[in-house]
């Protein structure tokens, strides 16, 4: 798991991220494309609104996954925003935060990534095995 205070994965969008900064970017990325059999979980933040966008590593489908929540009361922007590597068709603009599980059973782990709605409802999952 990785945490940054802007989102990696993301591109589209006017506000501060990760591809604003293309040469670092890239080499983030590189170094994350480098160990494709390693599961990768970005924890980013920063937006006033939730998501959770994948980047393709390779052709066998392993993936990076970026899970990014709003502040718990400052949800509400990004109506219509695009994001190619979002999971859902629409991001999350009500409040929430972001919530994540870990489990195993039968010695594979699961890791659940949640957006949460303020009573505790998950609003989106994504199971990353």
């Amino acid at each position: 798991m990785i945490a940054s205070s802007i989102q990696v994965i993301p591109e589209e969008h006017c506000y501060e991220k990760w591809a604003n900064f293309p040469r670092e970017r890239g080499r983030l990325l590189k170094l994350l494309y480098s160990k494709p059999e390693t599961p990768v979980v970005i924890l980013s933040g920063d937006r006033h609104l939730a998501e959770i966008s994948r980047l393709t590593r390779n052709s066998v489908g392993d993936f990076i996954y970026e899970i990014t929540s709003s502040g718990l009361n400052s949800a509400g922007a990004g109506k219509n925003e695009v994001n190619r590597h979002r999971m859902s068709q629409d991001n999350i603009r009500e409040d929430n935060f972001g919530f994540i599980k870990i489990s195993s059973t039968e010695g594979t782990p699961d890791i659940r990534l949640q957006v949460r709605n303020i009573d505790g409802n998950i609003l989106q999952e994504v199971i990353v095995k």
